[in-house]
């Protein structure tokens, strides 16, 4: 064979093997798309979350509004400003990899969910309707460096937990 036909050969095989990597690329963690569909519906399936579904896709590889990833992990939530209403739903607390989840500026009620992002280091949830602080959420949180809760309708005893 000459070696003209074995370079054609290798580009060929080249260009399939990247086809399939492609094309089975690394699909977004089944958690992480189980909790941002739990949030969807949560937050009424709003059309201002461009690509979000309630029972199929991929986050990271359709790149659904405010959801950032590396590999197959979900690491940032930024839906900040965008009118949202509803809750937060409460399966948060399955994106294990996020870092920064930012809901800020919308019109978000009800309590702060029991259990949130685990390994979250930034959380913003500013600006919101949220009513009820739940102690728990953060107990668990050891990353945590930022935390934004205010402009709620939140009680005063937020504070004191910080004090106990």
């Amino acid at each position: 064979m000459s070696k003209q036909f074995l370079r054609l050969l290798y580009l060929a095989v080249f260009v399939c093997s990247a086809n399939l990597f492609l094309e089975g690329g690394a699909a977004t963690d089944m958690l992480d798309v189980v909790a941002l569909q739990d949030l969807y519906h949560a937050l009424n399936g709003p059309p201002q979350l461009k690509g979000w579904k309630l029972d199929s896709g991929d986050p990271c590889e359709e790149h659904w509004t405010g959801v950032s990833c590396s590999g197959s992990s979900v690491i940032q939530l930024k839906i900040q400003g965008l009118n949202l209403t509803g809750t937060l739903g409460d399966q948060l607390d399955n994106l294990h990899n996020l870092k920064h989840l930012d809901v800020s500026s919308n019109k978000i009620l009800g309590e702060i969910p029991p259990r949130l992002p685990p390994n979250a280091t930034h959380i913003n949830l500013a600006c919101n309707n949220l009513t009820r602080y739940i102690r728990q959420s953060l107990s668990f949180l050891t990353y945590l460096r930022h935390l934004n809760l205010s402009h709620n309708l939140l009680p005063d005893q937020l504070a004191m937990c910080f004090l106990v």
